[in-house]
Order: structure tokens, then C-alpha cells, then sequence
């Protein structure tokens, strides 16, 4: 990649903050603190998030699982369309999580601009739940029989895994700052003072961030100059 100032890529700071806190880069853990990035880049609002999105994932067996979209931000709900009415799955936090990998494919996606109703699916008086697990990049599921679709419903960054997204290279710091905050936070055997003292450095480094007054204009401005260096 052509180094230019002024801006950076979101992928090269994440990968940076995993060399910072791993000592090299997990490609087990590299979605898991790409989407601590994104968040931490929406959360300086320098992003405009594309608002829900609903995809159609078909779930698999052993484990009963999908596989989260790569341009996943936050969860909102997952569920079944019946008779062209969305229901959702009820929250499971006791289901078990085992080491397999295999999860359903996406099938297809759209937008979704409609608000999920607060309806439980049951089948046979038995209703289907589920668990996010997102450092293993799923959602669990339970219920019976095994679906052939699901739809989920969820929060999109906008960022798609393996295309480049440019950053103003001024917000670096503050977004490393905030991948060590939640990595902490997530991390087995992180004390208080731990978790204290990364959440007092992003708050640190977030507020110098404001000052900075970054605006749409400087984004656009760095966009089209990297555009520019691929011919």
C-alpha cells in the first residue's frame, strides 16, 4: 500500500493493537478486534452507521449455529419471517459453547426497515433461542427441528472484511486506545484496576479527539486521495 499522510487503514490499526497486546496477530481473534475497531470508530462518530440491515442465514448442526456477517456492528435480533411477519428468538444466555467452527452461510440480505415484533417462535410448543458469541463469530442457537433460514437483524458498520476503509490518521491513537479497553474488558483475570485504567486512557484520548474537530470534508478529502494512488 502507498503511505500517504494524513490518514491510515482500520485494518492496520487493528492490526497493530493486537501486535501491542498479543505480541503477534491472532487470526483467530483478528474479526473480533476488527469489530472493537469499528465500534470504537463509530463510537467517535467520524462514521455514519447504514442503519439495520437484515440478512437470511441458513443455520447448521452440531453446533446448531450461524455465522455472523462481516459487516456486523451490533446485534440487534434474530428470528424467523411467518406468514410475512418477523418473530424473534428469545435470549439464552445457558447454552453451552463448544469448540467446532462449522456455522450456516449467509444466503441472502437486504435492508430491513421495520421494527421486530416482540413475538416468541414456537414449533411444536417449543421456542427457539439463541446466543451471540461474537469472538467465535456466531450465533448459537437451540430449538427443534433445525431451521432451513433465520433472519437476522443487526447493526451495520458499513465496513465490509477485506476492503480497505481510511481513517484520519489523528484518530490512530485514540482508536488503539479503545481495542485495549475492550480487550481488557473481555479478558479472563483482568483486575478493576486494569479495566480502570485502559477505560481513563480511551476517555483520555477520545477528548483530545474532540478537539480535533474532524469533519465529513477532511474524510471525503483523504477517500479520494487513495483512491487516487491506485493508477
Amino acid at each position: 500500500m502507498t503511505e500517504r499522510p494524513g490518514y491510515c487503514d482500520l485494518k492496520e490499526v487493528t492490526t497493530d493493537a493486537m501486535i501491542d497486546l498479543m505480541g503477534a496477530v491472532d487470526n483467530g481473534l483478528y474479526l473480533t478486534f476488527l469489530r472493537w475497531a469499528v465500534r470504537g470508530y463509530t463510537t467517535m462518530k467520524l462514521h455514519v452507521l447504514s442503519g439495520n440491515k437484515s440478512v437470511k442465514l441458513t443455520p447448521v448442526e452440531n453446533p446448531y449455529c450461524v455465522v455472523l456477517p462481516d459487516d456486523f456492528a451490533s446485534f440487534v435480533a434474530i428470528g424467523v419471517n411467518l406468514h410475512g411477519k418477523f418473530i424473534r428468538f428469545e435470549k439464552d444466555g445457558r447454552i453451552a459453547s463448544t469448540t467446532s467452527e462449522l456455522c450456516g452461510n449467509e444466503i441472502q440480505s437486504g435492508d430491513e426497515s421495520q421494527t421486530s415484533a416482540p413475538n416468541t417462535y414456537y414449533v411444536n410448543n417449543y421456542s427457539y433461542t439463541y446466543k451471540v458469541e461474537e469472538d467465535n463469530n456466531r450465533i448459537l442457537l437451540r430449538g427443534y427441528p433445525v431451521l432451513g433460514e433465520v433472519v437476522l437483524i443487526y447493526v451495520s458498520s458499513g465496513i465490509k472484511i477485506g476492503e480497505p476503509t481510511i481513517i484520519p490518521i489523528k484518530v490512530r491513537e485514540a482508536l488503539i486506545s479503545f481495542i485495549h479497553w475492550q480487550y481488557t474488558s473481555f479478558k479472563v483475570g483482568a483486575t478493576g484496576s486494569e479495566k480502570a485504567e485502559r477505560f481513563a486512557r480511551w476517555q483520555m484520548e477520545s477528548n483530545k479527539l474532540k478537539r480535533l474537530r474532524i469533519n465529513a470534508t477532511d474524510l471525503y478529502d483523504m477517500y479520494i486521495n487513495k483512491v487516487i494512488t491506485r493508477y
